[in-house]
């Protein structure tokens, strides 16, 4: 595990911890990043609504809720399925051991937020097979689908308060144990799709 750079494991069965391992300098009480964690507190949870509430289905297209992609030949396929199972083909914003802040292009753009990971890969994340044919991780497909739930919303009776209450609060209660800053921002930005859809500008550019 440490050639892999694995700072600690937890495993944890029947609600009681089985076994505990922890690298060099690292301790229970050392707080450890959430990194792509942040994906099922937020991206998970969000889905599930939006789901429970019939707001989306699995086998949508993705286009659907997602209008740049509909004269798209390949991202036009893209369903909600394989987006958040990793089938979609949208290649993934990593490029060997290259540090996330110095990628070039488009991936760099990913990372660094500019303007935002999601216009990044709704616009420029480019698709490398056929939609369902493979498996491939990928960062800006889980982007894509958080767009497409939040998208999935708009209009939705509360849904700014029912995003809060199932999907931010669970990350504000893990932070009393947890570095929950991947996590914590990625439920501030798509609070902020959620208005910018429900709410959008005369001058607002449409995704």
């Amino acid at each position: 595990m440490e050639e892999r750079k694995t700072r600690a494991l937890l495993v944890v069965r029947h609600d009681k911890i089985v076994y505990e391992w922890y690298a060099e300098g690292q301790e229970p009480e050392k707080r450890q990043s959430t990194a792509s964690l942040a994906k099922a507190i937020v991206g998970g949870s969000s889905l599930m609504v939006a789901l429970q509430d019939r707001r989306i289905k699995v086998d949508d297209l993705a286009a659907q809720y997602i209008p740049a992609w509909r004269s798209d030949p390949q991202k036009s396929r893209i369903t909600i399925r394989q987006l958040a199972t990793h089938t979609s083909g949208i290649e993934d914003a990593e490029q060997g051991d290259i540090d996330h802040m110095k990628l070039p292009g488009w991936k760099g753009d990913f990372w660094k937020r500019t303007p935002d990971p999601f216009s990044v890969a709704i616009h420029h994340a480019p698709v490398i097979f056929t939609p369902g044919t493979s498996y491939e991780y990928s960062n800006p497909g889980m982007a894509a689908l958080a767009y497409a739930v939040t998208a999935s919303l708009k209009g939705a009776p509360g849904a700014e308060q029912t995003f809060r209450g199932v999907c931010a609060a669970p990350v504000l209660e893990l932070g009393q144990e947890f570095s929950t800053l991947e996590a914590g921002q990625a439920a501030s930005e798509l609070l902020e799709k959620i208005r910018a859809l429900n709410n959008p500008s005369p001058t607002q550019p449409h995704a």
